[in-house]
This record gives structure tokens, C-alpha cells and sequence, in this order.
């Protein structure tokens, strides 16, 4: 393709060294762009609040076109890649493999919000008894299940329902009621339990569409 003859060739530019090489301008790829492109839509130019990272997180987990080409799952240690970073938002893509885990840490006192984009949170119910020093597995089961719990009193309609959550609370009473956690386990699981309200909502209506329904011997001897 020929250039106009009036274009100045760049070497001979005025107030440049001929000699000099050209600063080459950062190469901005594709997905990069669609992604500058997305945050706009959350950029408040400030700190973000709680919510508006919940919101920020639900959203790019609804967008999988701007994370899917950076999944990568290795067996030897966490793949992570971080995806944005401005002087209020910082935003990491983290990989995960069963039994891997991340060391003690914090992020100085910064807000965070969690969205699982593939794959699920793991739960480990406890054993029944008091005292027990919880993994991260086991306190997002206590956790989790509490918010289940308190989802399902809301939906109670039949008597049958309410009969099968008094045992669930029984059951939960007799496995986290009294236990040890660490801080940051608790930290991470109260950020999942925001992120992922809706699959625990959806949890919360599949116990309850399983309770049977009473025989007819049963409402015969009512």
C-alpha cells in the first residue's frame, strides 16, 4: 500500500533525532479491549463499595467471553492471571485444583467480593460434637447452610416443611454450634456467600420441593 506524497517519512520529523528509533506504542490485544471495554460499565473513578463489587463480580461471571481463554488448571500449583488493576479496582482470575489452598495472608484491610465463574465450592460437613477445628471446607458448610436455613424458614408453607426444617436445624445445631475457625477462612466464606446467593437460594427451594408430601394414612388419622 503506497503512502500520500505529502506525509513526512518519521525519521526526518522535525524535533526528533533522526537517529533515534521510534517509540513503539503498547500493543492492546483484542480481549484486552472488550475488557476496558466492559469495566466502563463499573468504573465509578473511586473506591468501589461492597456492592457495587458484588454487582461487578455477577457481572463479569455473566461474561465469559472476557475470562474463558484465560482458564488453566495445573495439578503442581494455583494458576491466577490479573485481569485489571487501576488505582481503585484490582481484579484477579484465580484457578484452582482439587486440595490446593493459599497460605496465611490478608489484603490490608481492602473490600473484596468472590464469583466462582466454573466449577463449585467445596463443603465438608462436620462430624457431630463441639469443639472441633474447622478446615475452610467445613466452615463453608456451617456457613453456607446456616444462610440455607434461614432461606428455607422464609419459604415454609406446609406443615410438612416445617416439621423437616425443625430436624435441619437440629442437625446444624449438632455440627456447628461450637467449633474453631480461622479468621481468614471466615473472611473468604462470608465474601462467597454474597457472590453466590443465588445457587444457595436455589439450594434453599430444591430442599424444600424434596420434603414428601403426607400419605393419604397419614391425613386420614388428622
Amino acid at each position: 500500500m503506497s503512502s500520500s506524497p505529502h506525509v513526512v517519512p518519521a525519521r526526518f520529523r522535525f524535533g526528533r533525532d533522526p537517529e533515534s528509533d521510534l517509540a513503539q506504542p503498547p500493543v492492546v490485544h483484542a480481549d484486552e479491549l472488550m475488557l476496558r471495554r466492559w469495566f466502563r460499565l463499573h468504573d465509578r473513578g473511586r473506591t468501589l463499595a461492597r456492592a457495587e463489587l458484588e454487582l461487578l463480580v455477577e457481572d463479569m461471571a455473566a461474561h465469559p467471553e472476557l475470562w474463558r481463554h484465560l482458564v488453566h488448571h495445573s495439578p503442581d500449583e494455583r494458576h491466577y492471571v490479573r485481569m485489571m488493576l487501576d488505582a481503585h479496582v484490582e481484579i484477579w482470575l484465580i484457578c484452582w485444583c482439587p486440595a490446593q489452598e493459599t497460605g496465611f495472608h490478608d489484603h490490608g484491610g481492602s473490600r473484596g467480593a468472590v464469583a466462582v465463574l466454573q466449577g463449585m465450592l467445596s463443603e465438608t460437613m462436620p462430624t457431630i460434637g463441639t469443639g472441633q477445628h474447622l478446615t475452610v471446607e467445613g466452615v463453608r458448610y456451617c456457613n453456607f447452610q446456616k444462610e440455607r436455613l434461614r432461606l428455607i424458614k422464609q419459604m415454609l408453607k406446609r406443615p410438612e416443611e416445617a416439621r423437616s426444617y425443625n430436624l435441619m436445624i437440629v442437625d446444624y445445631n449438632s455440627r456447628c454450634s461450637d467449633f474453631f475457625y480461622k479468621d481468614e477462612d471466615l473472611k473468604q466464606v462470608e465474601a462467597e456467600i454474597k457472590a453466590n446467593k443465588n445457587i444457595l437460594e436455589a439450594d434453599a427451594r430444591h430442599i424444600l420441593l424434596n420434603v414428601p408430601e403426607p400419605s393419604a394414612d397419614m391425613s386420614a388419622r388428622k
